[in-house]
């Protein structure tokens, strides 16, 4: 049998679920809207211990949204994205959800 543990809510346009990721205290985890000509995307933080919505971004432009994780060393999210020929990695403010950088890297990557 299988148990829904929480809902993701569906916002702008943003309806399929495709990264996620924790930092242990939340869970943060991608809706996308692949109707956009660069995919939109809106991340959702849950408390883990309650499994309640705690806050959710406003629309970003990252394209597809592969991967989420926490970064701790900096305290940020990081993640994988589809800008940049796959190359992008966007970050984020965990508290916030405000993009706070962008690198392109050498090589592509869909993952984290």
């Amino acid at each position: 049998m299988t148990e829904r543990v929480f809902r993701v809510p569906s916002l702008e346009g943003c309806v399929v679920m495709q990264g996620g990721g924790t930092d242990g205290q939340y869970a943060y985890i991608a809706q996308i809207n692949k109707a956009t000509p660069i995919e939109t995307a809106i991340i959702f933080k849950f408390d883990l211990s309650t499994m309640e919505l705690v806050k959710n971004s406003a629309v970003l432009s990252t394209g597809h949204t592969n991967d989420i994780t926490y970064d701790s060393k900096n305290q940020r999210l990081v993640i994988s994205s589809g800008l940049d020929s796959w190359r992008g990695t966007t970050f984020l403010d965990p508290n916030t959800l405000e993009v706070t950088g962008h690198v392109v890297a050498p090589i592509g990557n869909r993952g984290i």
